[in-house]
């Protein structure tokens, strides 16, 4: 981590030095009276004039501002990567995402030759005329179905380097199972992946599993066509705040911008759940923002109004509930879907599609409301009011902990 940070310390002088030398190729009156820098990018940009160097303080910075640029410059790559890295990291904390490990297929670029050898060692590796090398995956042997490891150098390919990395994940993590979320486009990269790594001899091969997503299609900021997750993001948070200012029922809330953040999240990610996940699907702002219907923000109003409804009438007061008091069809409606969660997660775990987890929670929050109008808490008998509330709390807590699951941070304001 140390070396990181020194490098985004050079890169800091590396920019403010090269800003410095423009700022003075901008003075040259010709371009005759003039010397090279040695930085590549300074060469790029022109010349500095040469009587600048009569300065011996001016000199040294020029001088030191080369090295510097030169350093950085065989540095540059490790810099991108670990700016492209914090940016989305920074991004992935809004979404609540965190990992354990951070790694990738280019990790094993050394590791993929040792693959390879271990798939000639196996008289799996075959030469083509062109001299790639390919593994033969067709039942009959015939090479009608095929894939290639090897380019005609001898370097490995990206299906190699993946294939380094899951017999190395394996090995380190031993896996109960394995699995890779990419978009449906690399599913058959992913079919002749596991099938090579059966082929290697490795039983666990049955126990990686792809879970491919569709496109979402029709998405737009203001801002234009191409579309960053991060722009979406704002965008939401920016519509979020919009929407509560305009809203009657909004209540006052301690971080607003936090909230719409919040509430924005939900919405994106019920619109995105709702169907299969390989499914593409049509994007719209005015759907997935709606207060109303099945959507995020649906489950936040909801889950606000079932805690506001404890906060005011202290659940945590709450024993020895009579729950015999609960005959109303509105009150057995919601016990009875509570009942089918542990069925619903089960169902999930098994597809690993989220959508019958929304389903179930948009239903929980429909059954809610309705409970909510019909069956009051406030003026009921004591032992009455105690049995709905507590009702509420067990709606609220499933509500809640089914949220989390998909990613989503409940609000108890909005």
């Amino acid at each position: 981590m140390e070396i990181n940070i020194i490098s985004f310390f050079l890169l800091f002088f590396f920019f403010f030095f090269s800003s410095f030398k423009s700022f003075k190729i901008g003075l040259a009156s010709r371009p005759g009276n003039c010397s090279p820098l040695v930085s590549p990018l300074a060469q790029q940009v022109n010349y500095i004039p040469q009587n600048f160097h009569s300065n011996h303080s001016l000199q040294f910075i020029l001088n030191f501002s080369n090295v510097i640029s030169n350093i950085v410059f065989k540095m540059i790559g490790l810099n991108l990567t670990m700016f492209l890295f914090f940016h989305i990291l920074g991004t992935f904390q809004r979404l609540g995402v965190h990992f354990d490990e951070y790694s990738g297929e280019s990790f094993y670029q050394e590791k993929s030759q040792e693959v390879l050898r271990m798939l000639e060692d196996k008289g799996l590796l075959q030469k083509t005329i062109k001299g790639t090398g390919v593994v033969d995956l067709s039942e009959k042997k015939d090479l009608s179905l095929y894939s290639t490891v090897m380019r005609s150098d001898g370097t490995s390919l990206y299906i190699t380097r993946d294939l380094a990395a899951a017999i190395d994940r394996m090995k380190k993590h031993s896996c109960d199972t394995m699995i890779y979320v990419t978009d449906k486009s690399q599913s058959s990269h992913f079919q002749h992946l596991f099938q090579i790594l059966k082929l290697m001899g490795y039983d666990w091969a049955e126990r990686c599993q792809h879970v491919s997503f569709g496109l979402v299609q029709g998405m737009k900021t203001r801002r234009g066509e191409v579309v960053f997750l991060e722009d979406v993001l704002d965008e939401v948070r920016s519509r979020m705040l919009q929407n509560m200012a305009s809203a009657k029922t909004t209540k006052e809330v301690e971080d607003p911008m936090e909230t719409a953040e919040k509430v924005g999240l939900a919405a994106l990610i019920i619109q995105d759940f709702r169907g299969l996940l390989s499914s593409d699907y049509q994007f719209s702002w005015d759907r997935a923002l709606q207060s109303r219907g099945d959507t995020g923000v649906f489950l936040q109003y909801t889950h606000a109004r079932l805690h506001s409804l404890e906060q005011m009438h202290g659940s945590e007061q709450l024993t020895d509930v009579n729950a015999s008091c609960l005959q109303e069809p509105d009150a057995i409606s919601v016990l009875q879907h509570l009942l089918r969660y542990d069925e619903v997660l089960y169902r999930s775990s098994q597809d690993l599609q989220p959508k019958h987890i929304v389903s179930y929670l948009l239903t929980l929050c429909h059954l809610a409301a309705v409970a909510h109008k019909t069956l009051p808490v406030k003026g009921s008998a004591p032992e009455l009011a105690q049995a709905r509330l507590c009702l509420f709390r067990a709606a609220r807590s499933v509500l809640g902990s089914g949220m989390q699951l998909l990613g989503i941070t409940p609000v108890t304001r909005m």
